[in-house]
């Protein structure tokens, strides 16, 4: 008979074999199901795809002069992410000729790409946006096209941009990303403040202006974990009373952990689990006690790296049994190079950061992120011991997400200093940084 926690805590996993079984038995799922998936998104017709994505191939290439949705750059990152927008059109889009199998062309997700002979020219972005252009027909080039493919993730958002680009072009989806993530913000803003206050949603407020909302509608590739994101704090804004009971927080954070994962490109992942637990500890820290609120912190990440990794290593080997390419070898290398990559050091992923961060050589956000790390969270934590002993419970948990950027800029070096979307990252410090003077604050 299983014995399901009743109490609104979460129940340890090691306390229940049930976990381990049902854990499995989820991650098992969830790869068939985001395999079967990426076989009929391959198998709808990609003719009507490329006429759509081709009515915007002008626009987009002008984009690609100019990546940012205005022209004052107040934080230095309003760009629109053309780089990984143009690998998802292409991929979308992309007939291969060498191999018509819907099986092997969803694990091995290939696409064109130009191989130029002056290097000058092959600035990345740029070359894929003209493979993109190329492969539709729209411009002619004597450079050399080659078949890149790209099997080391799971490129999950085929599963709707295919669908999407059969009725729509790249801008009538911008259109409809602007009102729909508008509502969503929206939602979740009006329903924080109704739980909690004014100062709590500020910092929510200030957590999505880092994150970069108008971005997100602009472009495919920011989109994704913002959605997630608002999707997960949708669920647990309004059915948080659900989720505390039977454990069912750990299910929430690992399938949003498996979802990041199909959908993600390794750009900010975390976000999608930062932004949430951080909201989940404010509407609940309250309740519980310092070893409570610290086990949930720990069970809760850890659901989510579990559907992370499991979902990310499902890939592999599903594109290893079913094409008996060598994927898994390939991904182990990249993980390796991304980790441990040349001049992969704390200095260099700082100064990348600080580079996309800057007003006119003006540093703006970076100095006061890294001021709250530094100064702000050494005197909450003494102040909370000696003064305020019955807020540590609320405080130490939030000063330990708040680190979660930090911790993946260490073990993911080489991979933030390449993509500037690592710098997202900071709003999980920011919400959680903010939310923990808040709550030092509140009267007992």
């Amino acid at each position: 008979m299983t014995v399901y926690n009743t109490s609104p805590h979460l129940t340890s996993p090691h306390r229940n074999h049930n976990f381990i079984l049902s854990t499995i038995l989820i991650l098992i799922a969830s790869v068939i199901i985001g395999t079967v998936l990426m076989f009929v998104a391959y198998s709808l017709p990609v003719e009507p795809m490329r006429k759509n994505v081709a009515k915007s191939i002008d626009r987009l290439l002008k984009e690609d002069q100019n990546r940012t949705w205005i022209g004052w750059r107040p934080f230095g990152y309003s760009a629109i992410g053309s780089l990984t927008d143009s690998i998802m059109y292409n991929n979308a889009t992309f007939i291969n000729p060498e191999n018509n199998s819907v099986i092997y062309n969803s694990m091995m997700n290939p696409r064109a790409k130009i191989i130029y002979d002056n290097e000058k020219n092959n600035t990345e972005s740029t070359s894929n946006y003209l493979s993109l252009a190329v492969s539709l027909g729209e411009i002619k080039t004597n450079e050399q096209i080659s078949i890149f493919e790209y099997p080391r993730y799971w490129h999950g958002y085929l599963t709707y941009l295919k669908p999407l680009f059969m009725l729509l072009n790249v801008q009538q989806i911008r259109f409809f990303n602007f009102f729909i993530l508008s509502a969503l913000t929206l939602a979740v803003i009006l329903r924080f403040f109704y739980i909690t206050n004014y100062k709590y949603t500020s910092a929510l407020v200030v957590a999505f202006l880092i994150i970069d909302p108008v971005s997100a509608a602009i472009s495919t590739f920011y989109s994704q974990m913002y959605y997630l994101t608002l999707i997960a704090l949708v669920l647990i804004t309004f059915k948080n009373n659900y989720f505390l009971k039977n454990s069912r927080y750990y299910y929430l954070f690992l399938f949003t952990g498996i979802i990041t994962c199909y959908i993600d490109h390794l750009s900010s992942p975390l976000i999608s689990l930062g932004i949430p637990i951080t909201a989940y500890l404010i509407i609940n820290s309250g309740s519980f006690n310092f070893k409570q609120n610290l086990f949930s912190t720990f069970i809760l990440s850890f659901a989510w790296s579990v559907g992370y990794v499991g979902m990310w290593a499902g890939k592999w080997i599903t594109a290893y049994l079913l094409t008996g390419n060598n994927v898994i070898q390939d991904a182990l290398n990249r993980v390796s190079l991304r980790i441990n990559g040349e001049n992969a050091t704390w200095k260099f992923v700082f100064s990348h950061i600080h580079d996309y961060l800057r007003v006119d050589s003006h540093i703006i956000p970076i100095l006061f992120i890294l001021c709250l790390l530094i100064i702000i969270i050494p005197i909450l934590i003494f102040l909370t011991v000696k003064y305020k002993k019955y807020r540590i419970s609320q405080i130490i948990p939030l000063i330990f997400i708040s680190l979660y950027p930090f911790i993946w800029y260490a073990v993911v070096q080489n991979h933030s200093i390449i993509h500037s979307t690592a710098r997202r990252l900071l709003s999980i410090s920011i919400f959680a940084i903010l939310s923990a003077v808040f709550k030092y604050n509140e009267k007992n």
